[in-house]
């Protein structure tokens, strides 16, 4: 039966995938807790950013040099035929609800984008030259388009393929130095290319809708995203950063600006004037270096799974008990979800219910 094929499918992917997204999550959040202030804002973005990927990546593609872990067992390969109980096709059909509502929002977001884009108009010389030495600033080959709409809270980038940066009539009339700074912000967005990135942690959120971490990564994901922006402007400003930050902390205080983009939450606020307090256009090279390693390491070692065990490396003792588990299960006893579940990764770690030729029958 189709509708039994994908049921059983949908819990053997997303089973481990959220187990291991919630262990990777919480190392993360440990982690990032300790490294708030000794690292880099690009390093603490690597390793959330690794926890959404982490459920774009199947839960058992495997790697000689990833972590081992019992929960990394792949559960696809465990064939324990029998009927697929009820309460799967409902968890199915909740999954698939909330991945609609999430994707119908996302819509209605856009939507509102796109009005307050199509009532734009160009900016005015002024705000374009402007535009242009940012631009050129940050080494952009070519200036984004500046837009004026009306009904934009604030600046901010709209777009992935062809952004444009679009500005309140506020924005326009700002000094020239606010309006320096706050063109050269969202112009690091567009060389930085965070839309892309913002648009994947949206879709890896509405994947997992369910789970806290998944939201709570994603936001966190969109606090760095500024971090890192304002570690961008300074890397070009260096010894002109405090300029920059008086910007920031004068908008904050006017609380003109509700768009997260520039002022975003006063936590974020409060983070991103801390972060510009310290010289961060220092030791560029060894923080590009220290990135790069990192994400390596998370590729090769954290993103997939370890290798499954093999059936030497699964005890005796655990082989009989699981496959007297899925036995009882399949002559209609209930021996409960959670011994189950352990009896199918351990079936699967050693290949199946059937015994091996060296070893006794249980």
């Amino acid at each position: 039966m189709l509708v039994r094929d994908v049921a059983a499918a949908w819990w053997a992917w997303m089973a481990p995938l959220a187990l291991q997204v919630a262990l990777l999550g919480a190392a993360v959040l440990l982690l990032d807790a300790w490294l708030a202030r000794r690292a880099w804002p690009q390093v603490r973005l690597l390793l959330w950013a690794s926890v959404l990927a982490k459920a774009l990546v199947p839960p058992g593609l495997a790697s000689p040099l990833a972590l081992r872990a019992p929960w990394a067992w792949p559960l696809a390969g465990a064939d324990v035929g029998g009927e697929v109980p009820g309460w799967l096709f409902a968890a199915l059909a909740v999954w698939l609800a909330g991945v609609a509502c999430c994707l119908l929002l996302a819509g209605v977001r856009a939507r509102a984008a796109r009005r307050a884009r199509s009532a734009a108009c160009p900016a005015p010389l002024r705000v374009a030259g402007v535009a242009r030495r940012a631009a050129a600033t940050l080494g952009l080959r070519r200036a984004p388009l500046v837009l004026t709409s009306p009904e934009a809270a604030g600046p901010h980038v709209a777009g992935l393929l062809r952004p444009v940066v679009v500005l309140s009539p506020a924005d326009q009339a700002r000094p020239a130095r606010e309006l320096w700074h706050v063109l050269l912000h969202e112009l690091a967005h567009v060389r930085r290319r965070d839309p892309w990135l913002a648009a994947a942690a949206a879709g890896v959120r509405a994947l997992l809708w369910f789970h806290p971490l998944a939201w709570l990564a994603a936001r966190r994901v969109a606090q760095l995203l500024e971090l890192c922006c304002d570690a961008a402007v300074a890397d070009r400003l260096q010894d002109h950063t405090a300029g920059y930050r008086a910007t920031l902390l004068a908008e904050a205080g006017r609380r003109l600006l509700p768009a997260p983009a520039w002022r975003g939450a006063p936590a974020t606020v409060l983070q991103r004037l801390e972060a510009l307090r310290r010289p961060v256009w220092r030791w560029r090279g060894a923080r590009r270096a220290t990135v790069a390693t990192l994400a390596a390491l998370l590729l090769a070692c954290v993103l997939p799974a370890g290798r499954t065990p093999s059936l030497h490396a699964v005890p005796d003792s655990v082989l009989a008990s699981a496959r007297a588990t899925l036995r009882a299960a399949l002559a209609g006893e209930r021996p409960g979800c959670l011994a189950t579940h352990n009896a199918l990764l351990v079936a699967a770690a050693a290949g199946g219910l059937s015994p091996s030729p060296s070893r006794s029958d249980p």
